[in-house]
């Protein structure tokens, strides 16, 4: 089938959507770039806005599809091309055409806000972006997005299989005025069109330009009737003041979810990461079907939009409980959530043979990811209506809590809303059923046996405050042997961490700490050690003792740190005598750390540990030490939130061995002698000894 052809069968099935995809082919037919596609850009803004709305959020979504890694240029020159930057237009009266984003700017319908936060490791490799600046570039409403952080960061997407292709900005934006160019006139209300490009550079001398557009409705705001003048009203005994409206999501549906069975799923493993944390997940079977559903009076948002929910197992350390606060049309309440059973896929459904293809149910509905709650009653009596028919259901018990979750890096659209599930009993039950389902596990044939749950759409919030996420992202496990370095040359240098300045000396070599895999986790930077060396204050005042709330991997506990022991320097090592090991310059990815002795706890476990020495069953006894990312001579830090805790280890017997490491101490030959401790990537707060925190800021 020619090109053509192809384009105006995309048109005629698909409308506008067509029209787009249809110019983005043309577009790159006409002007091809040395970067083939390797990274696409989407934008998107919600589907309707009102003038006057407030704190509305957009997204600039950034994907490489390669094999290699890409580079996102900054403004300025770039491979021999004059890049602008990543550039946004969010108002435009017409379909921008390749390679023109808008011939027809609109400006002034939204305003953007002068920057927006990033979490650390968020945005592709460089951990060390952590916001973006928003430039207005020209009176048409032009703006550039410039990311922010150590010196001047350039956004580096890894390869698409490595967990890090991805980088999603989120902008925040007000709805100023209707647009003055309607961008769709056969639609009802008024479009404008939003488009963005960024220069991607994929290899030495290559680039090309990706681009992305979305359309919004701009609704006029209702105008106030005119007063009416009435008499002066009898005054009534006074009542009691009802409730105020309970707030829900409004952009999520309700779903009745029942029993679902498929004989031949395949299992697979897939990454998530949702506002509870990262980790790989094992997806096992299929166990529910979710159809958006009436409730009482209600309406259905995304009819062909369903959720096919499979039973998943987490590899590694289980996932810490959270106590949450949840919000829907039953009221509010507390949780306490357990571990994750369940991961929610976004699907199309037919009762027939064949499935439909389009349209894609992701652009409308998020993926989730539920956990059991400690569950609760919550007793009442609602008129359901679905695809299967209409039922008097008994709601019985709150059960599950399902938040919305990044699958395999991809974007969550709808950040804030949420799905609690209820336990229920229908009347009449359900005659069991064959269905078919296609979503991203591919199509499905189904058979549905009976309802279980009713999800409401919720807001949630998290009232513990204990663990914001149980690890930070970008650091290392540290596996630590003790080490002897007989010719060592005492050193002074001054510290500061979050405890405090201090003027010490280093007057000893003690543990050699390698990057470790732990259970099923992974090494980031295998080459980046720490080797540690003991250090006396030289100050008059003596350390007073801190306490502290750390979470990682191991759970939430409180420490008390009593005394400053070690310094721990990035290093390069290589096992052996003779020649200085060579490579990048440690500190680019790791940063020194200040630890300190704390009064131990238990913290019995068993793990799996693989270092470049050798693979091993570690016992875990106790809690030992907390290490602070420190300022050392007033070299900055690149990581402040990410802290290590280590805990003493039993291991079977090691072979002493030799090695020679490199840092900013020199080059020097070592005696490795037996494995000590591990150290897990933690987040810490500062807390009073009775648990409130204590607010202060980390060394940047």
């Amino acid at each position: 089938m020619s090109a053509a052809r192809s384009l105006a069968l995309s048109i005629r099935r698909e409308g506008r959507r067509g029209l787009l995809a249809a110019l983005a082919v043309v577009g790159t037919l006409l002007f091809p770039s040395a970067a083939a596609g390797a990274v696409t850009l989407m934008v998107t803004m919600p589907d309707s806005v009102t003038v006057g709305q407030t704190g509305q959020t957009a997204h600039v979504v950034l994907t490489n599809t390669a094999a290699r890694p890409a580079t996102i240029c900054n403004q300025g020159p770039c491979a021999g091309r004059d890049s602008e930057g990543i550039i946004l237009i969010p108002s435009c009266g017409a379909v921008p055409v390749p390679p023109t984003l808008c011939g027809s700017p609109d400006p002034g319908v939204f305003t953007f806000a002068a920057a927006s936060t990033a979490a650390p490791g968020s945005c592709g490799t460089d951990a060390t972006i952590t916001g973006f600046a928003i430039e207005q570039v020209d009176a048409t409403g032009k703006l550039r997005i410039v990311p922010q952080g150590v010196g001047k960061p350039v956004i580096t997407l890894g390869s698409a299989d490595s967990g890090m292709a991805a980088c999603d900005i989120t902008l925040a934006f007000d709805v100023a005025k209707l647009p003055t160019i309607d961008g769709e006139p056969g639609r009802d209300g008024q479009q404008t069109h939003q488009a963005a490009s960024a220069l991607e550079l994929v290899q030495v001398g290559g680039a090309g330009l990706s681009s992305g557009n979305d359309v919004t409705t701009v609704i006029a705001p209702p105008v106030a009737p005119p007063p009416i003048v009435v008499p002066p009203p009898i005054v009534p005994p006074p009542i009691a003041v009802p409730p105020p409206p309970v707030v829900q999501p409004s952009d999520l549906d309700h779903f009745k979810c029942y029993e679902a069975v498929q004989t031949n799923f395949r299992r697979r493993l897939v990454g998530t990461r949702d506002q509870f944390g990262q980790r790989r997940t094992r997806v096992l079977r299929t166990r529910q079907l979710c159809n958006p559903v009436r409730k009482n009076d209600g309406r259905v948002l995304n009819r062909r939009a369903h959720l096919v929910c499979y039973e998943t197992r987490d590899t590694g350390d289980p996932t810490p409980p959270r106590t949450v606060l949840v919000t829907n049309q039953f009221g509010q309440r507390k949780l306490r959530t357990g571990r994750p059973n369940r991961l929610c896929v976004p699907s199309l459904k037919s009762r027939t043979a064949s499935v439909p293809t389009a349209p894609n149910p992701t652009r409308v509905l998020d993926h989730f990811r539920c956990y059991d709650v400690v569950q609760q009653p919550a007793p009442r009596t609602v008129t359901l209506v679905d695809q299967f028919g209409t039922t008097k259901t008994k709601v019985v018990r709150v059960i599950r809590l399902c938040n919305p979750v990044r699958k395999n890096n991809e974007p969550v659209r709808r950040a804030k809303s949420h799905l609690v599930c209820y336990s229920i009993t229908d009347s009449p039950a359900l005659a069991p059923l064959g269905v078919r389902v296609r979503n991203q596990f591919g199509r499905a044939a189904l058979r549905v046996r009976r309802s279980e749950t009713l999800c409401l759409p919720s807001f949630k919030q998290v009232v513990q405050t204990a663990a914001v996420s149980p690890a930070p992202v970008g650091l290392d496990h540290f596996k630590c042997y003790e080490i002897e370095q007989p010719q060592f040359q005492p050193r002074g240098v001054v510290l500061r961490d979050q405890f405090g300045q201090s003027d010490s000396r280093a007057v000893a070599a003690r543990q050699l700490c390698n990057p470790v895999r732990k259970n099923a986790g992974r090494v980031r930077n295998a080459r980046a050690h720490l080797v540690c060396y003991e250090t006396v204050d030289l100050g008059p005042v003596p350390f007073a003792a801190r306490d502290v709330r750390v979470s990682n991997q191991f759970g939430v506990r409180q420490l008390r740190a009593v005394k400053p022991v070690t310094l721990c320097v990035p290093s390069l090592k290589r096992k052996g005598g003779g020649a200085a090991p060579t490579g990048a310059n440690p500190t680019l990815v790791l940063d020194h750390f200040r630890c300190y002795d704390v009064n131990p706890q238990a913290a019995a476990r068993t793990v799996k540990l693989v270092d470049q020495f050798k693979t091993t069953k570690a016992k875990v006894v106790r809690v030992a030490r907390l290490c602070n990312p420190v300022r050392k001579n007033n070299e900055g830090v690149r990581r402040p939130r990410a802290h290590l805790v280590c805990y003493t280890i039993s291991e079977p017997t090691f072979q002493p061995l030799a090695v020679t490491v490199r840092n900013q101490f020199g080059v020097a030959a070592q005696r490795v002698r037996r494995p000590q401790m591990l150290c897990l990537p933690s987040l810490k707060k500062l807390v009073t000894a009775a648990g409130a925190e204590i607010e202060t800021a980390n060394p940047g």
